[in-house]
């Protein structure tokens, strides 16, 4: 009881509007991000876990952070046999987990996981136990109780030292199709009105379990995204409010993505399943805060944990002795600089640099071929050559389905490295139509080219050709990145041509490559389904600069 009314105390404190004046507003001070810890029912102590979970909090906690995210999946939650299992089970686990924490002095928010609700998916007879499931998260972990009426305890709003910290809950009931990962209606215009209330905030941070943002790796999980990614109302309410950061886990892995200036940080760790654990510190000094990602290896060995419902953990966790001496290692920092009344994104490195291209799966693989044309090649290539801009010379041309590399001369070269072949129709009434533009490479998520043999001193616009030949609501944009750098946008979602229904040809876009990203010689070409079916490629070529 004395720790609970201590919580209490700390919450609404922590909850008050910062003060210009405070003496240590200035000083810098830490906060720390864990998504999906723990993810699994383990009791207090858990004897074959217990060393290396005693290690991985007192590393949190030598970070001296104020407090610790988690954005979801704390216990496993299978507990679907019904109100009374919820209860007895919520105090056994949520009452381990929270004590856990405490002993290692670690003050923390936590937000709801789809394991806070049972474990997706969520069949009528599941869906049925969720409000117990939200009862149990709300009476164990004592969150601040100034969200939304219907979601108290589950979303809510915390201020400290000047920055604003929001955590969600992405994991809505629909009437009609049960959860749903989104956030609308009342929950999205709390968190409207929150935000605007806090413009004036240092800083403004939002948690949620799942990403919005795509593709983004994953270990031993469902994968669950938001709905309507980008386009999502969350997701664009977020970028008019400035939210410098999303925090979210589910996927038990490392990504970082950035769009319209918002950093989403994907990561997280799944103990007993996966062979590394991680965590993000953040340190706040003024208007600047460096971000630093570290990781370390744990070992996995043993049977298997026992679980209330299938899914079990193996049973043996520990960290490797010349592991423990090495300590975490840093693998990614970032600093998000508010100086100068603007927001930027800068020192990149490690993970928060790296672009994160998916391997082909099984089904990405090409089922076929198709055979270039090299009459109509060389017949587009005379075309683009004598329409090239003033000053300038086509370098290279790839048809993008049937070439993978460009057979042009000279130095430079485009070489296709993400999508497969796929031919359009070609309709009689479309006698305008290329057949170098009816053929594409194409793929769920991006169509990714490599250009390489560029000058460092040379000027270069490249030429891309896309349709939507079926009307499949094809969205897409263009990003250009160094082979191991991060994209940068260079082309706006823009709305594809279509055939079927209004009977338009495919449209070509033009646009000039960053000249300090020509100096390392090559760069990649990421075309990025942002609506519709997939992502198309019809051509791309390269004009130089005399």
């Amino acid at each position: 009881m004395r720790y609970a009314l201590a919580v209490a105390a700390a919450v609404v404190v922590s909850m008050l509007p910062c003060r210009a004046a405070e003496p240590d507003a200035a000083k810098p001070w830490r906060f720390v991000s864990i998504p999906d810890f723990l993810n699994v029912d383990v009791k207090y102590p858990e004897p074959t876990w217990e060393d290396a979970l005693g290690y991985v909090l007192k590393a949190i906690r030598a970070e001296k952070p104020d407090f610790v995210l988690v954005a979801g999946d704390l216990v496993m939650g299978r507990w679907w046999k019904g109100r009374e299992q919820i209860e007895k089970l919520g105090k056994l686990y949520y009452g381990a987990w929270v004590r856990r924490m405490r002993d290692h002095g670690l003050k923390f928010y936590a937000a709801v996981g789809d394991h806070e609700l049972g474990d997706n998916p969520w069949p009528p007879k599941k869906a049925a136990l969720v409000p117990h499931l939200e009862a149990a998260f709300v009476k164990h972990l004592k969150m601040p109780q100034n969200g939304p009426p219907h979601l108290k305890g589950l979303a809510y709003s915390v201020v400290h030292k000047g920055c604003l910290f929001v955590a969600l809950d992405v994991l809505e009931k629909d009437a009609r199709k049960g959860i749903r990962v989104k956030v609308t209606g009342a929950q999205l215009e709390w968190l409207e009105k929150t935000l605007a209330e806090h413009k004036g905030a240092d800083f403004v941070v939002v948690m949620g379990h799942t990403p919005i943002l795509g593709p983004v790796r994953a270990r031993a999980s469902s994968r669950l995204m938001l709905e309507g990614g980008r386009d999502s109302p969350l997701w664009q309410t977020m970028r008019k409010h400035g939210v410098d950061l999303y925090l979210c886990g589910e996927v038990h892995a490392i990504t970082c993505t950035e769009a319209d200036g918002v950093e989403q940080i994907a990561h997280g760790s799944l103990f007993g399943y996966v062979k590394s654990v991680n965590y993000l510190v953040a340190t706040v000094e003024g208007k600047r805060m460096h971000l630093e990602l570290k990781r370390l290896p744990i070992v996995l060995e043993g049977g298997r944990l026992p679980q209330s419902a299938g899914n079990r953990p193996r049973a043996i966790v520990r960290i490797a002795p010349e592991e423990k001496r090495r300590g975490f290692r840093t693998v990614g920092t970032m600093t998000v600089d508010h100086t100068g009344g603007t927001r930027r994104l800068i020192e990149r490195t490690g993970e928060f640099a790296a672009a994160y291209v998916p391997p082909p799966s099984r089904r990405s693989k090409p089922r076929g071929r198709l055979k270039p044309d090299p009459a109509a090649v060389a017949a587009r290539i005379q075309q683009l050559t004598a329409t090239a801009p003033a000053g300038h010379t086509l370098a290279a041309y790839l048809d993008c389905g049937p070439q993978t590399r460009s057979g042009t001369a000279g130095p430079v070269t485009l070489a296709l490295t993400r999508g497969r072949p796929y031919a359009f129709p070609r309709p009689e009434a479309a006698k305008e139509l290329l057949p170098t533009q009816a053929t594409v490479a194409f793929d769920a998520a991006e169509v990714v080219l490599e250009l390489r043999g560029l000058r460092a001193d040379g000027r270069y616009r490249v030429g891309l050709s896309w349709w939507d030949y079926g009307g499949k609501g094809r969205t897409q944009s263009v990003a250009v990145a160094l082979p191991d750098g991060k994209p940068q946008q260079v082309v706006a979602p823009t709305r594809l041509p279509k055939w079927v229904g209004d009977g338009k040809l495919p449209a070509e876009v033009v646009f000039e490559l960053p000249p300090a990203l020509c100096r390392s010689g090559a760069v990649r070409l990421h075309v990025r389904k942002e609506r519709g079916a997939n992502a198309v490629l019809g051509e791309a070529w390269v004009w130089r600069s005399q």
